[in-house]
């Protein structure tokens, strides 16, 4: 018993901040359910769950949300609970968007992507570092997680679309920010357009705008 007592709450399955907000809430006895995926989640390197110290004082259930069913039945228990923990990104307007590094995407963040995904990927026009890009590409493809592939920057056989010019064969790494922003910002552009959003107030309540509010500064 603790001061939680009575209080529902489903988490799905993340890492750092979710799993650890999960276990404290648990601890304070809280009714904790725990949605995982079908597949090991171990990222390569097998160990017992009993090892998992994050995954105290809460019950797993195994659900594929990819899959209609899996789907329903936990939006059913969502809807039966009090509160709901998850970290796939904040939906301000209507599309779900998320960054991640190529190796940290390995990490579970790749659990968030499904066939209405536009995997975008900046490809470094390094020989070496363009090898684990095309790694990655190549694993995305072949998995069949996702709708569509571009690459942006080197032209990669993994990918569906290339946004490549000769200028990229020019830019070192350190610098290539400044130009690959522009593709996102074109692509958030004309997205929230034919959405029929305000690309300058995505947010549907307004929270969002692209003009900074006013704020102190102390000294």
């Amino acid at each position: 018993m603790g001061p939680l007592a009575g209080i529902k709450i489903v988490e799905l399955t993340g890492i750092g901040p979710g799993p650890m907000c999960a276990m404290l809430l648990a601890d304070l006895g809280a009714t904790v359910l725990r949605i995982d995926r079908p597949e090991p989640s171990d990222l390569g390197v097998p160990r017992p769950l009993r090892y998992d110290l994050l995954l105290r004082g809460r019950r797993c259930l195994a659900l594929d949300l990819k899959r209609p069913d899996g789907k329903a039945l936990a939006l059913r228990l969502v809807e039966r609970s009090d509160a709901l923990i998850e970290g796939f990104g904040r939906r301000s307007g209507r599309v779900l968007t998320m960054s991640e590094t190529k190796l940290g995407l390995r990490h579970g963040p790749m659990s968030a992507l499904n066939l209405e995904t536009i995997f975008t990927s900046y490809v470094s026009t390094g020989e070496k570092r363009w090898r684990y890009d095309f790694d990655l590409l190549r694993e995305v493809r072949a998995k069949e997680v996702v709708r569509t592939i571009v690459a942006v920057g080197a032209v990669n056989p993994a990918s569906d679309y290339t946004l490549h010019c000769d200028a990229f064969d020019r830019i070192d790494d350190a610098y290539r920010p400044a130009v690959d922003i522009l593709f996102g910002q074109m692509l958030g552009l004309f997205s929230s357009i034919e959405l029929g959003l305000k690309p300058d107030s995505p947010s549907p309540k307004g929270v969002i705008s692209r003009v900074v509010q006013k704020f102190n500064i102390y000294s």
